[in-house]
């Protein structure tokens, strides 16, 4: 049985205890409410994975171009290496990352200016990661 007391509406079990009740409106306007709030925040959300995504290309990218960089560096301080020649040289990454790298050398003296260029496939539309280094080659 329903009982309304101080403008507050209790429900009477069958042992005579009252229990705080809700209508079935105030449950409805309660769900559509919390709908409204969270369909407001949900475009948030993918726009937030999206970017986290796109960060983690770019610091994998930039991953790849600094071990392709430092390879150069270890090889510029070892006699038994002679220098790159002038040129461009384009493949897929060595670290399995699936990345087209593409890496442009130019020597002068003993200087070695080196570009690389890391894409996210063959067709070098979208470039990921970019970096360059002077080597004075041993």
């Amino acid at each position: 049985m329903m009982k309304k007391n101080k403008n507050i509406l209790y429900q009477e079990d069958s042992h005579g205890r009252q229990n705080l009740a809700m209508t079935l409106v105030e449950v409805v306007v309660a769900i559509a409410i919390l709908s409204i709030i969270t369909l407001a925040f949900f475009p948030l959300f993918s726009h937030t994975a999206f970017n986290v995504r796109k960060a983690q290309s770019v610091v994998d990218a930039g991953y790849v171009a600094q071990s392709v960089l430092e390879d150069l560096y270890v090889r510029s301080k070892d006699s038994l290496y002679p220098a790159p020649p002038d040129g461009t040289v384009k493949s897929y990454d060595e670290f399995g990352k699936g990345y087209w790298v593409v890496r442009t050398t130019s020597t002068e003296d003993d200087v070695v200016k080196a570009v690389v260029k890391i894409y996210s496939d063959s067709s070098e539309k979208e470039l990921e990661s970019q970096m360059e280094v002077h080597l004075i080659w041993k």
